[in-house]
């Protein structure tokens, strides 16, 4: 664009190419052969900008940068939030397992100790068991000596000092003392035993359940005969009443069948 003025030019015909956008005033002078100035005009005009340099292209580019850096800046946001969150996770995780091996650790110590009680109370059972076996065993061959004595004496061993001593002697045999200890001890390990059976069973009696808790340590006939002072063929008819109240068949074993009981 001119700034000074052009040389005259018979052509009334002026170009101009690649004017920058923006606002124009063209001026133009008449001038005679003689050099004056006939006449004057003024014509304004503007060059629109290109469409990717108006005002509303310049809004669009300038919403879509600035929605570029808020998709970026979340985009930032989003990976922090990732990061933040696995190492949230991993940090849980790792105090779920320790808080998983404190358990473990402390299940195993209470399982030991419950086993090593277990075990003691096993041993005080089993002790407290044979005690009474082996006083019933000696209470019975005293029994049996004394029967033997009265039968080869006859009336010389007056019958009241006969009675009296075998009277003694059966009270002891079949003591209640005896057995509320050994239940005691028994209950401790076994626990409701008793109670589950006969609400079961309810048709077993105290006595048949006493005969259940011998069986279920596994004790011989010959044991169970001792504590409960009656003879072995006592112990069978006693398991086979058991069997018909609870309804085992004959094919399964009875003692089993305690042991197993829950």
């Amino acid at each position: 664009m001119d700034v000074v003025w052009r040389d005259p030019s018979v052509t009334p015909v002026i170009e101009y190419k690649y004017l920058p956008y923006g606002k124009y005033v063209f001026k133009a002078e008449a001038v005679s052969g003689s050099g004056q100035i006939l006449s004057e005009t003024n014509y304004s005009f503007e060059v629109k900008p290109p469409f990717y340099l108006s005002t509303p292209t310049k809004i669009v580019y300038t919403l879509a940068v600035l929605f570029l850096l808020w998709g970026i800046y979340r985009y930032v946001q989003q990976i922090i939030h990732k990061k933040k969150e696995k190492v949230r996770i991993e940090q849980e995780e790792i105090r779920r397992k320790e808080i998983e091996k404190r358990e473990q650790q402390i299940m195993t110590l209470e399982k030991e100790k419950l086993e090593s009680e277990l075990t003691l109370k096993s041993k005080e059972l089993a002790t407290s068991t044979m005690t009474l076996i082996r006083k019933n065993e000696v209470l019975a061959t005293i029994k049996e000596e004394i029967v033997q004595q009265k039968a080869a004496l006859g009336s010389q061993y007056p019958n009241k000092y006969y009675e009296k001593i075998i009277r003694l002697l059966d009270e002891n045999l079949s003591s209640e003392d005896d057995w509320a200890i050994f239940q005691a001890n028994f209950d401790r390990i076994h626990e409701n035993f008793f109670r589950h059976l006969h609400e079961k069973y309810p048709e077993l009696t105290p006595n048949d359940l006493r005969f259940c808790a011998y069986l279920r340590l596994n004790l011989s006939s010959k044991d169970i005969a001792h504590l409960m002072n009656i003879s072995l063929k006592g112990v069978e008819m006693g398991r086979a009443r058991i069997r018909k109240k609870i309804g085992l068949p004959s094919t399964k074993s009875l003692t089993e069948f305690m042991i197993e009981f829950k």
